[in-house]
């Protein structure tokens, strides 16, 4: 016999059983039903907490961003006062000298 025609036939022998036979043959269809279930629930929330950990990294990473370009804003503005301050000055000097 082929493997096919073997399943096939231990299959309709067991399809006539009772569910309590079930124990010697193996698990029932529904207990692995909800064992499935509650694989797929456990990966799913498993893949929240990694996604909700790749967020929070982001956004801590967002933040720290922010704060360096805002510390960059304020360099520039502090060198643009700084330059007008100096050439305003340069100009006083020059004026001063004529």
């Amino acid at each position: 016999m082929h493997a096919q025609e073997v399943s096939a036939k231990g299959f309709r022998e067991m399809e006539g059983q009772s569910s309590d036979s079930y124990q010697f043959h193996g698990v029932l269809p529904a207990e692995l039903d909800q064992k499935q279930c509650h694989v797929l629930i456990e990966q799913q929330e498993n893949q929240m907490v990694e996604l909700e950990f790749a967020l929070f990294l982001a956004h801590s990473k967002l933040l720290a961003n922010e704060a360096e370009l805002q510390a960059l804003k304020h360099c520039v503005k502090r060198l643009n006062e700084f330059s007008m301050s100096t050439s305003s000055d340069d100009e006083a000097e020059s004026q001063v000298e004529q």
